[in-house]
């Protein structure tokens, strides 16, 4: 009996194995299926599993599968690693702001929660999605602090607010295709700067349709922000990884970098679960830019974790 149930735990590894194996060589492939693309985002937690198996075999002696997983640690730690490393960039100079953007979720009534992290972390704009006609109530109690905002409130997933101590100007919300989803544009004053100010929350990408959704949603804001002549900033929930193939051609065309680099991968979703987290919530900025930190506040009650980026712009 010993040894069956022996036999019975290394098929238990192998099996395991296996399937990391089939994950994390598929993703290779995640512009053949959108379902496909799902898979993409676990790269971190492909990467821990395959040590701990690594570890396994090893000390069961399995050769075949150590080199096997000594070679997806390799592939894995390849998408992982490069951002806990810094851009060799100096700093800029200019004056510095600190951004918190939260995904609230809509059926979260933790106003409070929201409101003493505000008040702690003393943001200079505060992004809200999924901002309901609660959350819009309860960020006007802080207006006295945040003068300049321009928000549209809705009951749902699509709600979206800025609420800023800068100056604003041109703040509106646009409804972006293809399913008129509100977002936000506006210019920033930053001492004697101004900076372009996008925030958008594409679609889920749950079924084929919202995937379709979120993907040209993606692609017609990446067309825009690649037009931009003037410092920009993107923040928002993009509802997909860095490693998603729709991910990387909206960073292409919007042309901008990733202000996680340097700061880990710092997953953002989904808080109530953090041993599946991945990183979801993205700022990424143009090149007159610099960001000086990027990590994740503490819960609001929401599935996902706050955001707070410092940036700062050359002189």
């Amino acid at each position: 009996m010993a040894g069956k149930k022996a036999i019975s735990v290394a098929g238990l590894f192998e099996a395991a194995a296996i399937v990391l194996a089939l994950s994390s060589v598929g993703t290779l492939f995640a512009e053949w299926h959108r379902t496909i693309e799902l898979f993409s985002h676990f790269r971190l937690q492909y990467l821990g599993s395959s040590l701990l198996l690594l570890l396994v075999f090893a000390v069961m002696r399995r050769r075949n599968f150590s080199l096997m997983l000594v070679a997806l640690v390799l592939l894995n730690a390849w998408y992982v690693l490069p951002w806990y490393i810094s851009d060799d960039r100096p700093e800029a100079d200019g004056q510095a702001i600190k951004i918190l953007q939260a995904n609230v979720l809509s059926k979260n009534t933790e106003t409070a929660a929201l409101l003493a992290q505000v008040d702690a972390e003393n943001p200079d704009l505060v992004i809200l999605l999924e901002m309901t006609p609660r959350w819009l109530q309860a960020m006007q109690s802080m207006s006295a602090e945040y003068p300049h905002s321009i928000a549209e409130a809705q009951e749902g997933a699509f709600g979206i607010g800025l609420f800023s101590k800068l100056p604003l100007e041109d703040a509106r919300i646009v409804y972006a295709p293809p399913l008129g989803l509100p977002e936000i544009r506006a210019v920033v004053l930053i001492g004697e700067q101004r900076v372009s100010l996008v925030s958008a929350h594409p679609m889920s990408p749950i079924g084929r349709t919202s995937i379709e959704a979120r993907n040209a949603q993606l692609a017609a804001l990446g067309e825009e922000l690649g037009m931009s002549t003037r410092p920009t900033m993107f923040i928002g929930d993009l509802n997909t990884s860095m490693w998603a193939p729709t991910y990387l051609a909206f960073q292409k065309a919007s042309g901008l970098r990733n202000g996680r680099r340097g700061f880990g991968l710092v997953p953002t979703y989904p808080a109530f679960f953090p041993i599946a987290g991945i990183p979801i919530d993205h700022c990424l900025v143009s090149e007159e830019i610099d960001v000086l930190g990027f990590r994740t506040g503490s819960r609001i009650g929401s599935d996902h974790w706050p955001v707070i980026v410092t940036l700062a712009l050359a002189d």
